[in-house]
């Protein structure tokens, strides 16, 4: 949380609110209701109705100020928070998330409800275009079997590693070369890591979408 405020703020970003939650629940609305200021309007709401000392009618007003939501969670937490973000009147706000919320496999009846969220993962798991894309085809009818998301992405990590030795000379001496790998486009930063942006893509009737046009600033990893 700490690490994504930082570098939000350098890029010229605020974060107006921030929640944690218990990993194990299942009703994350307190929380919700927190962070979105739905409390504070019901709050208002009660002490209307006690002066009033009346019955009235209420809809709860959410935040204003929010141009997204950025969501850490696995699957099991994304797939309550995003419909309950839609129960309390967030449903129009942008939905972003790491590629933890992706389990590496296409389950359209589990991930129904993840519909909207947008997250960047591998073009591996995503099915994305890239030159080594035949290896790929390979390798997955040979991991059938396997059906831990760590596993295929080990495997992507290791089509690239091996790929990549042969090109850090030319990455290392032009700070613009761009290689395009499983793992997503990779690039040789002026300390010598290597930092990847990865392709992006959004639920859509609980299968992901790969996105085009969105644009990532070049250090983005």
């Amino acid at each position: 949380r700490q690490a994504f405020e930082e570098r939000w703020a350098q890029l010229g970003g605020r974060t107006v609110a921030q929640m944690v939650y218990s990993p194990r629940d299942n009703d994350f609305s307190a929380p919700l209701k927190t962070m979105l200021n739905l409390d504070q309007s019901e709050s208002r709401h009660r002490q209307l109705a006690t002066v009033l000392k009346r019955k009235l009618e209420f809809v709860p007003h959410r935040r204003q100020d929010v141009d997204f939501i950025f969501l850490a969670a696995y699957p099991r937490q994304a797939r309550a928070i995003r419909p309950q973000l839609l129960f309390h009147h967030a449903g129009d706000v942008p939905l972003y998330a790491t590629s933890h919320v992706f389990t590496g496999k296409v389950d359209a009846r589990s991930d129904r409800d993840m519909d909207g969220i947008i997250f960047g993962d591998m073009p591996w798991l995503l099915g994305a275009p890239t030159p080594q894309q035949g290896v790929r085809q390979q390798a997955m009818s040979v991991l059938t079997q396997h059906t831990n998301q760590l596993e295929r992405r080990l495997v992507a990590m290791g089509v690239d590693a091996y790929n990549l030795v042969q090109r850090l000379n030319v990455l290392d001496q032009y700070p613009y070369e761009r290689f395009q790998g499983e793992t997503g486009n990779l690039r040789v930063d002026e300390e010598n890591r290597v930092r990847r942006q990865m392709v992006w893509a959004r639920f859509e009737n609980g299968v992901p979408q790969l996105l085009e046009n969105i644009e990532l600033e070049p250090g983005a990893r």
